[in-house]
Formats: structure tokens, C-alpha cells, sequence
């Protein structure tokens, strides 16, 4: 049961830190929003 909630926490934090990074890459500059390419952290960039 620990470990479930462990996994349901790790995903939980994930989606989160992915929501900033697309909300960054939306508001950022254009080197702001290449680094963030760079990264490699966000799928589907073109539908940002």
C-alpha cells in the first residue's frame, strides 16, 4: 500500500512539473522556449 501511494505521488509531481514547463514554454521569450526544446522534457511542443 506504500509503495502505491508512492507511485500515485511520483505521477501526481510529474504532472505538475510538466504543467509548469508548458505554462513557462507558453509565456517564455524565444530562448526561453529553445532551452525548453532543448530538454527534450515536453512532447507535442508544435501544439503549444
Amino acid at each position: 500500500m506504500n509503495e502505491e501511494n508512492g507511485i500515485e505521488t511520483r505521477e501526481e509531481q510529474h504532472s505538475l512539473i510538466t504543467k509548469l514547463y508548458e505554462k513557462i514554454y507558453q509565456l517564455g521569450t524565444a530562448e526561453t522556449k529553445q532551452e525548453i526544446r532543448s530538454l527534450r522534457i515536453l512532447k507535442g511542443l508544435k501544439s503549444l
